[in-house]
């Protein structure tokens, strides 16, 4: 078994999952004393500008990486180091255009969103746009080549510079007591020093010397038939961050409408916005990895002309990720008011929390469902995925914000990410299973895949609930102090995880087999 883990670390999955699970949690605190510090109104402004930010930085970076990354494992030395070349000439030209867009767009953001306020943090993610999809190619490229640990310390150096200046700042900033616009477009330069540092990080490895020298004149038709592998998994991997930014241009506007003053109206949004953090660790951490095992497989599966191994393994990540993302929304919905004390110190919101807790299950899946899509080889279905949960989105805010305000927001989120995320299930399954034909029963099949699962998370979450009841019982209290209350959050989340783990594995839902397929 020692062994076992050992050389599973070689694929780059742990690495890539423990890099991006201190990533996000660097992430998740540096978002504390935001809000505790600057206020609900400096959080709602940051949490509106940032989704713009993921959206256009997948723009820019066009699903490159993922891409990259799948299509390098297939090649020999020479190759890979003439499509890293190439996918850096077609990120850095995608990274100027959207980061001058942005620029020159910030203005007319900021009076669609209903809210200048956000201008000046616009202007300053502009330059960030310009230097993070030209990271992200090299992160892609050292992916490809299974070197998942340069791209993981990458991500690590990246957020732990980033955090650090937005702290730095934010203390700068209440020092000289500046107003809530320019402490929320201070704090977003903390992005842009991360990802200049990390740049630079880069150019000091070798393969920075390869842009200049392996370009061939005919270039450009290697980089349109990369564009076209890549711009599927960007659509994919935005549809959750492209639901962020309909949030970002409506809820705002719509809780205006209702007479709200400014001040009030970012608060409201930056308590809507308090549990995405953290459903964005659990799905981060889903996703990669899916990541870090995907390129290694497409390139065994490339190798040896069969795809009945790599569809079992698409199925298998498939269904870890609705197991952990379904256990992951039961602990945050239970434990709700708990994580609210412990991370900013009231209830505000806590109905909401809940609310959104529930489509932690639907992100998870969305986020997972990119990657193994290209690696099933459906490459249209994202674009649509896409417009479905965007579009559901834009129209149930509509409906929905007016009478109920934030709670209506996080109602339209469950429906608007369910729906495309069935889809896309459904469709990995089909697909799936025609190269299972022939290996074993329809039913036996539907067990694995769906009966046991089904059951194991049901059985799980009874028995999940009735450990933090108890344990909520003997221990919690309105009166709690907030150092008690995370000693509380810690002890919840340690018992109930594993309550929830044992029933799981007690339903034998990955055999023995299924975890030595991984290697």
């Amino acid at each position: 078994m020692k062994k076992y883990w050992l050389k599973l670390t070689g694929y780059g999955a742990l690495w890539l999952t423990a890099a991006t699970l201190l990533t996000k949690l660097m992430g998740v605190l540096q978002k504390i004393p935001l809000q505790n510090l600057a206020g609900d109104s400096v959080f709602g402004i940051y949490n509106i500008v940032y989704p713009i930010y993921q959206m256009m930085m997948a723009l820019g970076i066009a699903g490159i990486p993922t891409a990259l990354a799948s299509y390098i494992a297939t090649q020999k030395r020479q190759e890979r180091e003439e499509t890293l070349a190439i996918g850096l000439a077609v990120s850095g030209i995608a990274a100027l255009l959207i980061a001058l867009l942005t620029l020159a767009a910030a203005p007319l953001l900021g009076q669609l969103i209903g809210y200048e306020e956000v201008v000046s943090s616009l202007r300053v993610l502009a330059i960030a746009l310009f230097i993070t999809p030209i990271i992200a190619v090299y992160r892609g490229y050292y992916q490809g080549i299974d070197d998942a640990r340069t791209s993981s310390i990458s991500q690590l150096l990246e957020q732990l510079i980033r955090v650090a200046c937005m702290v730095l700042l934010l203390w700068i900033g209440l020092q000289l007591q500046w107003q809530h616009t320019t402490m929320s477009a201070a704090v977003m330069w903390g992005s842009v020093i991360g990802a200049l540092a990390t740049l630079l990080w880069f150019w000091r490895r070798q393969p920075h010397k390869l842009f200049w020298r392996q370009l061939r004149p005919a270039w450009h038709k290697q980089a349109i038939k990369l564009l076209r592998l890549s711009l599927p998994t960007a659509l994919g991997a935005i549809v959750v961050p492209m639901v962020a930014v309909v949030d970002s241009f409506t809820i705002p506007r719509l809780l205006g409408s209702s007479g709200a003053a400014t001040v009030e109206v970012m608060a409201l949004y930056g308590q809507y916005s308090r549990i995405q953090p953290l459903i964005q660790l659990v799905s981060m951490l889903l996703a990669a990895l899916a990541a870090g095992f995907l390129p290694r497989w497409i390139g065994q599966a490339y190798y040896s002309n069969s795809n009945q191994l790599l569809g079992r393994r698409l199925l298998l990540i498939h269904r870890t990720t609705w197991i952990i993302g379904c256990g992951a929304a039961a602990g945050l919905y239970l434990l709700a008011e708990p994580i609210n004390v412990m991370l900013y110190e009231d209830y505000a919101g806590v109905e909401t929390f809940r609310w959104l807790a529930i489509t932690t299950v639907a992100s998870s899946l969305l986020a997972v469902l990119a990657p193994l899509l290209q690696g099933a080889g459906v490459t249209k279905l994202s674009g649509y995925l896409l417009l479905l949960a965007a579009g559901g989105k834009l129209i149930l805010n509509i409906t929905l914000v007016p009478h109920y305000g934030i709670q209506g927001a996080a109602l339209a989120a469950n429906i608007a990410l369910l729906v495309p995320a069935l889809i896309g299930c459904w469709t990995l399954y089909v697909v799936s299973l025609r190269t299972q034909s022939g290996t074993e029963g329809m039913w036996k099949t539907v067990y694995r895949e769906l009966t046991a699962p089904l059951l194991a998370i049901v059985s799980g979450t009874v028995m999940m609930t009735m450990v933090l009841y108890v344990l909520r019982s003997l221990w919690w209290t309105e009166e709690l102090t907030r150092l008690d209350t995370t000693f509380y959050c810690i002890a919840a989340v340690a018992a109930g995880g594993m309550v929830y783990a044992a029933v799981t594995l007690l339903w034998r839902v990955v055999n023995g087999k299924e975890w030595k397929s991984l290697s």
